[in-house]
């Protein structure tokens, strides 16, 4: 199989046990005449049984036999093969979960330090925590482990005619040496069952190898082999003890007697010494954000963070898709989480000298298709000297997003937002208290390693030998919780100065906060930025840097976690803008600085993923679409929801004297109604239900009155009653009609605001990637609401339908403006756009990006460019900010609002002006110094234009 270049479009699949890889081959056919050309695959090595979104990878060796496994992968390959198709493979070389499903983790849990694997995971074996010496602690208990042990949960039971720690439904490996007591226990009792056999011979054997088995403090590899020989002469005799019925029972007294009586702490004695042998420490979950010893993805306990840096785990991490590049099966990857690597520069170079050996580039210099999922911070640039082809495409996503949020207006929509919220901190001061709450109380044990490291480095230099560590400590999680970014990049002694520029300001706002620290931030700024005394030797210059990079390891989840997942959910001014990547705070971006941004792009990142929905987006793309028009509109909507909260404030259960909801998420959840609303009057019940779901996961991930850990039931419970009242018509009639009526015009904004940002999306430069089931109306929020199942039949039958018949162009278009709830109008443009992608292929990844002038009293309300190669011309224009020049009567036009706002052709522009949606030509206005063309002309028909020149259609015919 070739390896075709991405450079039409991508469409992401969520693969799940319900959609699995049979499931997509039967839709290559429909993504191909949509004009897809390449299948953005999440995650398809083995996951963690049931997992709906692969991630937790167990086995990255395999394919995942749960989507059909090696066959049905070969089968999807060979079709989108068969049409010319390429598949790009979402990897997670970061973490893997920390599962009795993954055999890794199981060896290591087995045998600590000397496994073969240790070093694979991230695990600090000699750090500060207390019991955990050479051991992994596991937070899985949900009481104290003394509790726990005494009341009989932990046992140890014979599964499978072997031996296991078992904890409801956790099935942990036993230490060799935990053999050693079971099988001694009775062992007078159970000779005399075996008697003078071979099983009685080798049952000897095995005790006496049980009483001096290798230590497993380090990895030593004849030590190893002795010790996976003994756990498999184990293996096979522990059953055939079992076919001898007196040692059978012998052996289940044994059990017996060691798994202890309720009631009795004393018989618990020796199964807490067996415990205690274990090359990890049972725990209460509570105690893993301070004790927890390996390093976790985020705050997630059971994904353990690799240690990809090492040429070995890269290797065994990556062998499976080298295999699949090699067989020509991935023609593209798009890597998980970049910003949790150690060296992400490092690793990414080594990904592409691995993958230019397994395509035979070496030698070549043609680069594979790799994007990063790399979040950029305000004015934060991807690092130029990755080699890669660009990002997953969040900063896209809200650059043009902003173009539809009224920028003169959106400081009233945050007065309002103010006034009926009572929020009146800024939210630069919400993601600095979010994300120093994470670093006390999430990530403290993190924070302890790092600040015991930070202290051994004081103690070697004479400006730091007299901070403490408690000072220390509460630097760093000042200078983190102000870093402006996800992290910096420094992997050597030299400290860019980009990321200096970064620690700089996080070290002022620092000083700003806490003058008392001025002498330790003074100390930690030197050591973030490398600047090492001269009487330092050169020989200790390593710990500043190691503490430097694991420190970069911090930062990029406490971000994550502060401002993502926290944070964007307590502000609620303009919900749309709360995405990730994305400064709600901030004024809207400019037009000016839109076609800036464009210009640079073509320059440098042309083949980077443009998105406008993803699978970890807040909110899908038309449920933005719809809440960013309340910005053009901010008196009005103060009045509604002034009106609403009157109506419905009787329905607000007050617990423990606070009313829930509060005004602050009572804002939330009208904004979430107006986004998510369905256009089908018959599916509300079934998004009330969807909207319940997604307000319970927002309020444990604003932390505020609930959370993951500790859930309020109180508050969830008054909550959904909420929402069950303003959803009852019997209580809230005045209420919901007053909602229907606002949101019908609401809904005919955020088609049009849609049916815009889609134009742009596929004609700036950059790849489009289309989010499965968004080439029609998709008004989802957050996952799990947005990976639901796709009716691709439904839209199979809709795109047959879109020329089916002897209509005219006209007509096709008057239809679909008419019936724009239906969504065939998003698939029209979708597959129109993606046409011209297909036929016009070298303008859109090789052309350059022009801005062309906007006269007129609506020049505000249109964003026009042109996209040149060669000689060959492409002229888009995208209406924004329609909600003043749109009327509730409309069908999806505002031809007759444009009066004489004219757009200006470029000077090299050949002929006429076709254009490509409505199927005629525009009419070209000349004077003496240039040509137009009049918006009330070319979106006569249709709520967009898409314009080409003589030169780029003399050869184009389209459906």
């Amino acid at each position: 199989m070739s390896r075709p270049q991405i450079s039409v479009a991508s469409y992401r699949l969520q693969f799940t046990p319900q959609f699995k890889f049979a499931e997509a081959r039967a839709i290559v056919p429909y993504l191909k005449r949509l004009g897809i050309s390449d299948i953005y695959c999440s995650p398809i090595l083995t996951a963690r049984p049931g997992s709906t979104h692969g991630y937790d990878v167990v086995d990255p060796l395999y394919l995942n036999p749960e989507l059909g496994g090696q066959h049905d992968f070969d089968e999807l390959a060979a079709e989108a093969h068969r049409h010319q198709m390429g598949l790009l493979l979402d990897i997670v070389p970061n973490h893997m979960a920390a599962s009795s499903d993954n055999r890794w983790w199981l060896d290591v849990l087995e045998n600590g330090p000397s496994s073969r694997y240790a070093h694979f995971f991230d695990i600090e074996w000699d750090g500060p925590s207390g019991g955990t010496l050479n051991r992994v602690l596991l937070p899985i208990l949900g009481s104290p482990y003394g509790d726990t042990l005494e009341s009989g949960e932990i046992r140890i039971e014979a599964s499978n005619r072997d031996f296991h720690l078992c904890y409801f439904e956790h099935e942990l490996p036993l230490a060799l040496e935990s053999y050693g007591v079971i099988l001694g226990l009775r062992a007078g009792e159970i000779q005399r069952a075996v008697g003078d056999t071979r099983t009685g011979q080798v049952y000897q054997g095995l005790l006496e190898r049980l009483a001096n088995v290798p230590q497993r403090t380090s990895f030593d590899g004849a030590a190893a082999d002795e010790r996976r020989q003994l756990r498999d002469d184990l293996g096979d005799f522990i059953p055939s003890l079992y076919d001898f019925p007196a040692a059978a029972a012998e052996l289940d007294r044994a059990l017996q007697i060691i798994n202890g009586v309720p009631g009795e702490p004393e018989s618990f004695d020796l199964l807490d010494q067996i415990v205690a042998m274990q090359s990890y420490r049972l725990a209460f979950w509570q105690i893993a954000r301070e004790q927890i010893n390996y390093r976790r993805f985020f705050d997630i306990n059971d994904l353990v963070s690799m240690r990809v840096e090492d040429d070995d785990v890269f290797d065994a991490m990556h062998e499976r898709v080298f295999d699949l590049v090699r067989a020509g099966q991935a023609t593209g990857l798009r890597v998980d989480h970049v910003d949790g690597l150690w060296d992400p520069r490092r690793y990414l170079t080594r990904l592409q000298h691995r993958l230019a050996q397994a395509t035979g580039e070496e030698n070549r210099g043609q680069r594979f298709f790799v994007v990063v999922e790399k979040i950029l911070g305000y004015n934060e640039r991807l690092p130029e000297n990755w080699p890669v082809s660009g990002t997953t495409g969040y900063d896209f996503l809200n650059l043009v997003q902003d173009l539809f949020v009224d920028g003169e207006q959106f400081g009233q929509l945050e007065r309002i937002y103010q006034r009926t919220s009572g929020v009146t901190e800024a939210y630069a001061e919400i993601v600095y208290q979010a994300k120093r709450q994470l670093l006390e109380e999430t990530f403290t044990a993190y924070v302890r390693s790092l600040s015991v490291s930070l202290e051994a480095i004081s103690d070697e230099d004479r400006h730091g030998r007299d901070l403490t560590f408690d000072t220390l400590r509460e630097a760093m999680i000042e200078v983190t919780a102000a870093l402006p970014v996800y992290r910096t990049y420094t992997n050597t002694m030299e400290v860019a100065a980009q990321d200096r520029a970064w620690i700089e300001q996080a070290l002022n706002q620092a000083r700003a906060r806490r003058p008392d620290l001025r002498h330790t931030l003074a100390f930690l700024g030197r050591v973030l930025v490398l600047d090492i005394p001269s009487y330092i030797p050169r020989e200790d210059h390593r710990p500043w840097l190691d503490f430097v990079m694991r420190w970069q390891q911090l930062t990029g989840p406490v971000m994550a976690k502060g401002n993502e997942d926290t944070a964007l959910y307590r502000y609620n001014c303009l919900l749309a803008r709360n995405e990730v990547g994305g400064h709600p705070e901030l004024p809207p971006t400019s037009i000016d600085q839109f076609h800036a941004h464009n210009v640079a792009m073509a320059e440098r990142w042309p083949h980077t993923l443009i998105a406008t929905s993803t699978h970890d987006t807040k909110r899908s793309e038309d449920t933005r679409a719809r809440i960013v028009a309340l910005s053009e509109m901010p008196e009005e909507w103060g009045v509604r929801l002034d009106r609403w909260q009157s109506l419905n404030v009787g329905k607000r259960p007050v617990r423990n004297a606070i009313p829930i909801p509060d005004a602050n998420v009572e804002m939330q959840i009208y904004q979430s109604m107006l986004g998510a609303w369905p256009l089908d009057p018959r599916s509300i019940g079934e998004f009330q239900e969807r909207l319940k779901a997604y307000l319970i996961k927002a309020a444990r991930e604003a932390k505020t009155y609930t959370n993951w850990h500790e859930p309020n039931s109180v508050f969830e419970d008054a909550l959904l009653g909420f929402v069950d009242a303003i959803f009852d018509r019997e209580q809230s009639a005045e209420f919901l009609d007053d909602f229907t009526e606002f949101h019908r015009g609401i809904a005919r904004v955020g088609a049009l605001n849609s049916l815009s940002q889609l134009l742009i999306k596929f004609t700036v430069p950059g790849i489009p990637d289309v989010f499965q089931g968004n080439e029609t109306w998709d008004f989802s929020l957050v996952d799990p609401d947005n990976r639901g199942p796709v009716d691709y039949r439904e839209r199979i039958a809709a795109l047959d339908m879109l020329y089916a018949g002897a209509a005219s162009r006209e007509e096709r278009l008057l239809d679909l403006v008419t019936n724009w709830c239906d969504g065939r109008i998003k698939l029209f443009l979708t597959h129109q756009l993606l046409e011209s992608r297909s036929r016009f292929t070298d303008l859109f990844t090789l052309g350059s990006y022009e801005r062309c002038l906007v006269d007129g009293d609506r020049r505000r309300h249109v964003v026009a460019y042109v996209r040149t190669h060669k000689n060959a011309h492409l002229l888009v224009i995208a209406p924004v900010l329609l909600a003043s020049l749109v009327d509730n009567g409309d069908a999806l036009s505002a031809s007759r609002h444009w009066g004489d706002t004219r757009v200006t052709l470029p000077s090299g522009w050949n002929g006429a002006a076709h254009d490509l949606l409505g199927g005629r030509s525009a009419q070209i206005t000349r004077d003496s110094r240039r040509r137009q063309v009049k918006l009330s002309d070319v979106m006569r028909n249709f709520p967009g234009a898409l314009l080409g020149d003589d030169e780029l259609t003399k050869d184009a015919v389209f459906p």
